[in-house]
């Protein structure tokens, strides 16, 4: 199993140096801000595009160019640091996206349309923000044009669960059947709706399960979401890796 850890195209060397104990690093590309200067460094990376957080929304109309610009430049940090990963967020809107959104974003996917590219499941939040894709048939619906490729975010699924009244594993063990190509796993807390990246044992998920389903899986990549502290990030590191 890799274990890797999350690190921005914002952050410093010292942090990176300070993580040097993970097999690769997972580099969030921040619009702006490119990833040129981990050229330097010799290390193993996978890609993660923009998301929400930075104003990117592919299922919409007015944010479509942004948001295409955007994962332009994780690409291109892909092809800069040799990345055969690129993570996605598709889509985030009010209500359930409709036809209109999915138009948009069935348009915006059609132009990146690159092999590297997984699309990450989504926390569904209704009411609030209602993410897309979030379980097995809204992500057959989308990531078909990628060969199925997917990250599965153990934390959203289980946001998503709550969401729609689901038994977590049972939406998990949906989210098997495509093409995982990388997992995201965290801490939180059970039946809460909430995304919170806690560090690992710091919340009630059942870690042990994530980490047999990783040890099963074709895909032995994981990445840990975890608060960024190097000491404590090496603790889970050394637990993903028993």
């Amino acid at each position: 199993m890799k274990v890797g850890v999350k690190i921005f195209t914002t952050d410093g060397p010292e942090l990176l140096k300070d993580r040097m104990f993970a097999d690769y690093f997972e580099v969030y590309v921040v619009p702006g801000h490119p990833a040129d200067w981990l050229k330097e460094y010799d290390f193993e990376y996978t890609i993660h595009a923009p998301h929400a957080g930075h104003g990117v929304n592919l299922a919409s109309k007015e944010l479509q160019k942004s948001s295409l610009d955007a994962v332009s430049q994780a690409i291109h940090a892909a092809d800069l640091l040799n990345s055969n990963i690129v993570v996605v967020h598709a889509s985030a809107s009010k209500n359930k996206p409709g036809e209109a959104d999915m138009e948009i974003l069935r348009q915006s996917l059609s132009q990146i349309d690159d092999s590297r590219i997984i699309l990450e499941n989504q926390p569904c939040r209704v009411g609030y923000e209602y993410y897309f894709p979030y379980d097995y048939a809204s992500a057959k619906q989308i990531a078909s044009r990628y060969g199925n490729r997917i990250c599965l975010d153990f934390s959203h699924a289980m946001v998503s669960s709550v969401t729609l009244g689901l038994d977590p594993k049972e939406l998990i063990a949906g989210l098997l059947k495509l093409n995982v190509r990388l997992f995201h796993i965290s801490d939180g807390r059970k039946g809460l709706a909430e995304d919170l990246h806690l560090p690992l044992h710091k919340g009630d998920f059942d870690l042990e399960y994530f980490r047999d389903i990783i040890k099963k899986s074709d895909c032995k990549r994981v990445t840990m979401e975890t608060p960024i502290d190097p000491q404590s990030q090496k603790e889970e590191y050394g637990w993903m890796k028993k």
